[in-house]
């Protein structure tokens, strides 16, 4: 990943990491953030991120609009919990709950994992 990450750096916007054969930590999804700052949508299905590095990304990436987790056994339920109920809730009150395009629409928004993040931290 870092390899791909360093190819095209800043220009990257879009990723699917979900179907390369590796499987991806923390520490790729840090050298990510650092290598392409303007990445917008982010599928990371099935990966061994956690919550640590999802923080690193949303920190190292304002520009993310939208990250696909199923399947990232390293992220806590709580955390899932609360981003679900965030998507629901936009979704209730009529708000765009995922990322723009066809190809996002299963993603989960940046908005909704980071009201995810708060409310972890808000329990702990």
């Amino acid at each position: 990943m870092e390899a791909v990450a360093s190819q095209f750096g800043s220009s990257l916007t879009r990723l699917d990491v979900s179907g390369c054969g590796q499987v991806i930590s923390d520490k790729g999804v840090q050298a990510l953030a650092t290598a392409a700052p303007n990445l917008r949508l982010l599928d990371l299905s099935c990966s061994a991120v956690t919550d640590k590095g999802l923080r690193a990304l949303l920190d190292g990436c304002p520009e993310l609009l939208g990250v696909e987790l199923s399947g990232c056994r390293g992220i806590d339920r709580g955390l899932r919990h609360a981003a679900a109920e965030a998507k629901a809730l936009g979704r209730a009150a009529g708000q765009s709950t995922s990322p723009p395009g066809p190809a996002a629409a299963s993603m989960t928004s940046v908005a909704a994992i980071r009201a995810g993040l708060r409310a972890v931290v808000a329990s702990e």
